[in-house]
């Protein structure tokens, strides 16, 4: 929006508390991304795009704790980003960016992967939370084999549920960061 309204102003940084806690976001956001991209070219033998998808489901690395992991780092670079910027713009994009690929991995993705992996596929959903690691974080580390899973990879994914978003998008005083510039 803001590149679009010409105010190059805009852009300009002053660092403070807000800006420094955003590079973190960043730093984990991205280091999710690519460590899921690893793990779909060398244990899946493909790519997040849909022409070179996995050929195998890919349960390791953090798709052992979340379905949705590569999303989960997409977002946080997303909330990266409106940290830095304070933007309160960049938040709203970054929450509808949230339900647009909590409905494509609910109407595209996870049909198609219990097609492919038919019931190994089923077991890994019951068996992992799709965007929040809440209990799935187990001290047992041969995870694959406790729910029963020969083939190892598996589809695109995210960090946090989109009640979070909307509770931060919907609080009547917002925290410092989330404010839009006045």
């Amino acid at each position: 929006f803001r590149i679009l309204s010409g105010q190059p102003d805009s852009f300009s940084i002053q660092w403070e508390l807000p800006q420094y806690f955003s590079i973190p976001i960043f730093a984990v956001g991205g280091a999710i991304y690519f460590w899921c991209l690893w793990d779909f070219a060398v244990t899946g033998r493909g790519t997040p795009a849909p022409i070179d998808a996995p050929k195998k489901l890919v349960v390791k690395g953090l798709y052992l704790y979340v379905r949705n992991p590569m999303y989960v780092g997409v977002l946080s670079v997303l909330l990266g980003w409106a940290t830095m910027y304070n933007s309160y713009e960049l938040l709203k994009y970054a929450i509808l960016m949230w339900i647009v690929f909590y409905i494509v991995v609910l109407i595209y993705e996870e049909p198609i992967l219990k097609r492919q992996f038919g019931e190994s596929y089923e077991r890994y959903r019951k068996s992992v939370r799709p965007w929040l690691p809440v209990d799935a974080i187990s001290s047992q580390p041969n995870f694959a084999s406790r729910v029963g899973l020969k083939e190892i990879a598996a589809p695109i994914e995210l960090w946090t549920s989109p009640g979070c978003y909307l509770f931060l998008y919907t609080l009547p005083t917002k925290p410092m960061f989330l404010q839009a510039p006045a």
